[in-house]
C-alpha cells in the first residue's frame, strides 16, 4: 500500500446529509458483494499513521471479537472516512498472482485508506505477497461493548471528538444545547472525527458543558444518545450505548 500523508486529508470536513452521495456509497456496502484484489501491507505498520486511527479504542483485541485483521479500504470506497470502523466480509477464491492466496474467508476492520486501490480492493494488515481475487461485503461489527469516545482537541469553544468500537458506522453526530433544548449537527472530518460546524457555530452551546450530550445516528438511522463524562485528550470513554445488528 502506498503510505501518504495529506494535510488536506485531516482538515477538510463536511456535512452528511441522508441523501448524500457518500450515505447512498456506504448504504450500498451492505446490500451488494464488490470484487476487487486482495493485497497486504504487513503487520508492523505504525498504528499512529493509519487514517483512522481507531485501534486504541478497541477495548481488547480484535481477536476477541473473530476479527482477523484490520485492512485498509479502497479510495472509492472509503468515503469520506465513513468506513473507518466499518467490518468487512472478505472472501478470497485463491486466484491470483504471489507467493501467498488468499483462501476463504475473513473478518476484518477497517483502520486506514488505500490511496492506490480500486474499488472492491482489500489491503490487508497481514505479512503475504500478492494480488489475490476477492469479493467482499460489510457486516455489523460484532463487538459486544459499549461505543467509545476519544478527543483530539478540546475547549470550551472548539471540539473535536471520535466515535469508536460501535457496530455500525456512524453517519451523523450532534450536540445537545442546554439553553435551546436542541441536538446540533456536527460535521464529519476526512480523519474520521467529528468537529463543530462553523457555518451554525450560533446554534451550539459555548462555552461547551461538560459532561456532554451527544446524538448518534447510524447507517441504518438508529438513533442514540449518550453522555461523554470528559474531554481529556487522547483518553478514551466509555459510552453506555450500543447500535444493534439490525
Amino acid at each position: 500500500m502506498l503510505i501518504f500523508t495529506l494535510t488536506l486529508l485531516y482538515t477538510l470536513a463536511y456535512n452528511l446529509p441522508g441523501g448524500s452521495a457518500q450515505q447512498t456509497k456506504l448504504n450500498e456496502l451492505y446490500q451488494k458483494r464488490f470484487f476487487g484484489e486482495g493485497t497486504y501491507y504487513g503487520q508492523s505498520y505504525n498504528q499512529a499513521k493509519e487514517t483512522c486511527q481507531l485501534r486504541s479504542m478497541l477495548p481488547g483485541k480484535l481477536s476477541d471479537y473473530g476479527i482477523d485483521s484490520t485492512a485498509a479500504i479502497n479510495i472509492e470506497q472509503f468515503t469520506g472516512s465513513l468506513t473507518c470502523g466499518i467490518c468487512l466480509r472478505v472472501t478470497g477464491s485463491g486466484q491470483g498472482l504471489g507467493l501467498n492466496p488468499l483462501t476463504g474467508t475473513y473478518l476484518v476492520y477497517v483502520t486506514d485508506l488505500c490511496p492506490s486501490c480500486k474499488q472492491g480492493d482489500v489491503d490487508f494488515a497481514l505479512v503475504g505477497d500478492g494480488r489475490w481475487n476477492i469479493d467482499f461485503t460489510a457486516v455489523p461489527c460484532p463487538f459486544n461493548d459499549n461505543v467509545s469516545y476519544r478527543f483530539q482537541d478540546s475547549s470550551p469553544w472548539y471540539i473535536k471528538i471520535q466515535v469508536g468500537n460501535t457496530r455500525l458506522p456512524v453517519t451523523g453526530m450532534a450536540l445537545y444545547n442546554g439553553a435551546s433544548k436542541e441536538y446540533v449537527p456536527m460535521m464529519r472530518t476526512n480523519d474520521g472525527f467529528w468537529i463543530m460546524n462553523p457555518s451554525i457555530l450560533n446554534r451550539y452551546q459555548r462555552p461547551i458543558q461538560y459532561p456532554l450530550r451527544v446524538q448518534l445516528t447510524s447507517v441504518r438511522g438508529e438513533v442514540l444518545q449518550d453522555t461523554v463524562t470528559g474531554s481529556a485528550k487522547g483518553v478514551v470513554y466509555t459510552g453506555s450505548v450500543q447500535f444493534t445488528s439490525q
